[in-house]
């Protein structure tokens, strides 16, 4: 497979994970959080609105970069900055027995974006 196919396939899934995760937030609260053992959400509130806000940017960052990896490059960088600091929130909170593991392995896969990023631009420098 060459390069841009697997760019393309990378982005691609990083962005159907990210609006996935803001569809259910949005439309399925409570079955969200009763899967991740969290308590049900209020949805007026400020914080699941802003949460799905970022799911959807970044959804939509990750598809025009499967588009085009080299022209949207600068959203791959920002897409490890984003990524890295859930990785870091909930392997914190996780640590710190403020939530259960569930949750956990959103942050996980996360992480394993973050090296696919990163390994992503180290193999196609501009």
């Amino acid at each position: 497979m060459n390069t841009e196919a697997q760019a393309r396939n990378l982005f691609t899934s990083a962005c159907i994970f990210n609006l996935l995760g803001g569809s259910f937030l949005l439309f399925m609260p409570e079955r969200l959080a009763q899967l991740m053992h969290l308590p049900p959400p209020a949805w007026q509130s400020i914080y699941g609105q802003l949460c799905c806000a970022a799911l959807f940017t970044f959804g939509w960052a990750y598809w025009m970069a499967a588009r085009d990896p080299y022209r949207y490059r600068p959203f791959i960088s920002i897409g490890i900055i984003g990524k890295a600091i859930t990785v870091i929130a909930l392997s914190t909170n996780w640590l710190l027995g403020w939530m259960e593991w569930p949750l956990l392995l959103f942050g996980v896969l996360d992480a394993i974006y973050v090296l696919l990023f990163w390994r992503f631009l180290r193999a196609n420098p501009v």
